[in-house]
């Protein structure tokens, strides 16, 4: 008999596998994963990895405000 905690890992594990398999469906049909295709698909990889690092650092300082001492170092300057 299965825990409630195993079902919880088995059903995380099969959102992973969801995940995996729609990133796969969409390089197909993207037609990156043909052989010529190998430099086009790491760039456009880089490219949207990049992005994520952008936009997840933009969502991180909505609603935050500036320390007090980077208010001051900023006003001595």
């Amino acid at each position: 008999m299965l825990s409630y905690k195993d079902f919880l890992v088995q059903q995380e594990h099969y959102k992973d596998l969801l995940q995996e398999a729609e990133y796969e469906r969409l390089i197909r049909d993207a037609g990156l994963q043909q052989p010529g295709n190998r430099r086009l698909q790491r760039k456009v990889v880089n490219w949207i990895g990049i992005q994520m690092v952008k936009w997840g650092g933009k969502l991180q300082s909505y609603g935050t405000r500036p320390l007090p001492s980077c208010l001051q170092v900023a006003n001595e300057h």
